[in-house]
């Protein structure tokens, strides 16, 4: 990631940040022109593509579930209906 910054900014301005004595995100957005968490979403999204959270469900399992849910629905009501008591 340092190398990164570097390559993207140059050595020199590189150096300044390292050697700031301002607060490292006023230092960086100044160098930079973007704060430190939005140039590092991007560089994370561009060595490893966008990353989604939370749990995905395609549509194709979610009609397979849907039919299979339906079908021991039904299956159930017919059991039911030809029960005898």
């Amino acid at each position: 990631m340092l190398s990164a910054l570097v390559a993207q900014f140059g050595h020199a301005s590189f150096q300044r940040l390292w050697n700031t004595s301002q607060p490292f995100n006023v230092a960086f957005t100044e160098l930079t022109g973007v704060p430190p968490a939005d140039w590092s979403r991007e560089w994370v999204q561009s060595q490893f593509g966008v990353v989604r959270a939370g749990p995905l469900v395609g549509t194709g399992f979610a009609g397979f579930v849907l039919l299979v849910s339906g079908i021991s629905v039904g299956l159930g009501m017919f059991l039911a209906a030809r029960r005898q008591y």
